[in-house]
Formats: structure tokens, sequence, C-alpha cells
């Protein structure tokens, strides 16, 4: 089975429902599983919608689909 974060930028479309695991900057092993779904995929990199940290407020980012596992951060199980 094929990892899903190996996963090219046609394997999502848009409305799906995805985890974008984001790393804060400076690194510090800190990583956040975000909840967003798919607004716009390009041959680089995809547009999503995620979940801002007050739970209510929606923005707009542009990621690798390295960064994007399928499911929301509840459903997705880890190793």
């Amino acid at each position: 089975m094929a990892d899903p974060r190996q996963a090219s930028s046609a394997a999502w479309s848009p409305g799906q429902e995805v985890t974008w695991v984001y790393e804060t900057r400076g690194g510090w092993g800190y990583i956040w599983h975000v909840p967003a779904y798919v607004v716009k995929v390009t041959a680089k990199r995809v547009g999503i919608a995620a979940l801002y940290g007050d739970g209510e407020t929606w923005v707009p980012r542009w990621v690798k689909s390295e960064k994007l596992l399928p499911g929301h951060p509840s459903l997705v199980v880890t190793r």
C-alpha cells in the first residue's frame, strides 16, 4: 500500500476533507494536525482552507501535497 504522504497533487480533489500536517517555523519538532478541506489543486501545491486556532475561522493556505493526509485529525491514524 502506498504511503499517503507521498501522494501527488492529483490525488486530491476540491471539497475533500484533509488533515494538514503543520510544522511550526523554527522547527523544535512540534507538529500540529490541522483540520482542513481542499479548495484548489495545481501541479505544485494544493490550496486548502484550514481551521484557525480559535476553532471558528477558516483561513486559506497553499501547501505541498506531501503535508496532507486524507480525513480529519480525529479520523487519521498516525504511526
